[in-house]
């Protein structure tokens, strides 16, 4: 996986963190979607979690593309499909 150098504390806690519920907010540019990205990848590489069991929505079409296309550059090997959706889908 990719290194976590960009991100801050608290955005490294909420990647690590595996207990209970999770709420990521911010406004633009604040890192929201990175934070998902890598705590997708943790998951699958980390904590063997299955990745047909992650369930990502997003807005737009684009996003979930563009959701699609990092997530596979974050994973290696990454030749299992995680269900990135939108919430219309």
């Amino acid at each position: 996986m990719n290194s976590y150098i960009a991100l801050n504390p608290e955005q490294l806690e909420s990647i690590k963190r595996t207990k209970g519920k999770l709420l990521v907010v911010g406004g633009p540019g604040t890192g929201k979607t990175e934070v998902a990205l890598f705590k997708i990848a943790h998951l699958i590489e980390k904590k063997s979690v299955d990745p047909g069991s992650i369930l990502t929505l997003t807005f737009s079409r684009n996003g979930a593309k563009f959701l699609r296309d990092r997530v596979t550059t974050l994973i290696k090997n990454s030749y299992f499909e995680i269900p990135i959706q939108t919430f219309q889908s």
